[in-house]
């Protein structure tokens, strides 16, 4: 009888296979289960495999979704005219930019910026860059007309920790 019997290799082979057809091939860890489980069965590798791109895909969607994330608090900072946030989500904002932004924090009664990505952000490891359409609109004190300026910017962004932060905007 089985695990020491004649038929010992056939029921190994119907219980890997039964065990094959029943798992959940959406979820990376169970894939990884298999694997790890049967590492000398025919879906071994496949199933290794699929779940490193499981695994992968939702990291990506997870990095591009907290990368939207960035360019959200970053669109609040300047509409909160708020310069500690704007440094939080721009660590490296030089200096220069960063007077201009509290230049215009100071003389505008309302400052906002819109930027609405052209694609995903291209993602290499602990960097990512996207371009996006930008339209930014100020209301000067004791103006009631709305300036408006609209242009392309490209991001550049670094990952820290699970979040993303703006490295640099041109």
């Amino acid at each position: 009888m089985y695990p020491n019997g004649t038929h010992r290799a056939a029921a190994k082979e119907r219980l890997e296979q039964a065990e094959w057809e029943s798992i959940n091939t959406k979820d990376p860890a169970a894939l990884d289960g298999y694997a790890r489980q049967y590492p000398d069965s025919p879906h071994a590798a496949e199933a290794a495999a699929d779940a490193r791109r499981i695994s992968q895909e939702a990291q990506s969607a997870a990095d591009q979704r907290a990368i939207l994330d960035a360019l959200a608090n970053f669109s609040r900072a300047i509409e909160r005219k708020d310069t500690a946030l704007l440094r939080a989500i721009w660590p490296t904002i030089p200096p220069g930019k960063l007077n201009d932004w509290d230049s215009a924090f100071k003389n505008s009664r309302s400052t906002r910026i819109e930027l609405h990505p052209k694609s995903t952000a291209s993602i290499n490891g602990a960097s990512a860059t996207l371009e996006c359409s930008s339209i930014t609109q100020k209301v000067f004190e004791g103006a009631a007309q709305v300036y408006t300026t609209e242009g392309i910017i490209r991001v550049t962004l670094r990952k820290q920790g699970s979040n993303w932060v703006i490295d640099s905007m041109r």
